[in-house]
């Protein structure tokens, strides 16, 4: 097990700097860009003894975790230009931090702009009305689930060419 705890030493830089970074950003950085620094909507959003999750504290946490994974990219960049940092501990750190971002930017932040055009548009996701609780949901799976399928299967399938797509493009005369 020696390698095992090598490589979870190897981690701890990457996981401080996730810490730091996503911790200064949630705390100083994001209640300022979002206009909550100087309102009493600061202590709604930060409080952390409720229970109920809100759609702000989501943005927050979702902002935030995308600047510090962002941060631990930049790290792990660094890293391997100066070949700093065990191998096998950057190469897990930069698996994780890839696939948690693309996550991120292709499926959670256009589910919260969804969900923000949905809501602007005066459909409520919560409410006594289940009919049109209902109807706001299903709106957000599906847009969700087609937005998803696109950015995943056929945007990809456009740009390689070895992956054969259905659709003929129209040719330009």
């Amino acid at each position: 097990m020696p390698a095992a705890t090598a490589v979870a030493f190897s981690s701890l830089p990457f996981i401080a700097t996730f810490l730091l970074v996503s911790t200064i950003v949630l705390n100083k950085i994001y209640p300022i860009l979002s206009g909550y620094a100087s309102s009493t909507l600061k202590r709604t959003l930060f409080n952390y003894s409720s229970s109920r999750i809100n759609v702000q504290r989501i943005n927050a946490i979702t902002f935030s975790t995308t600047l510090a994974l962002a941060a631990v990219l930049a790290e792990l960049i660094l890293c391997e230009i100066s070949n700093t940092i065990d191998p096998l501990a950057r190469r897990l750190a930069f698996h994780f931090t890839v696939s948690l971002l693309l996550l991120i930017l292709v499926i959670i932040i256009p589910s919260l702009q969804i969900q923000s055009v949905i809501s602007a548009a005066g459909w409520d996701f919560t409410g006594k009305s289940k009919g049109r609780l209902r109807i706001a949901w299903a709106l957000q799976s599906v847009i969700t689930t087609g937005n998803s399928f696109w950015a995943t299967l056929v945007l990809p399938a456009r740009r390689n060419p070895k992956v054969k797509v259905s659709a003929k493009p129209v040719s330009h005369v």
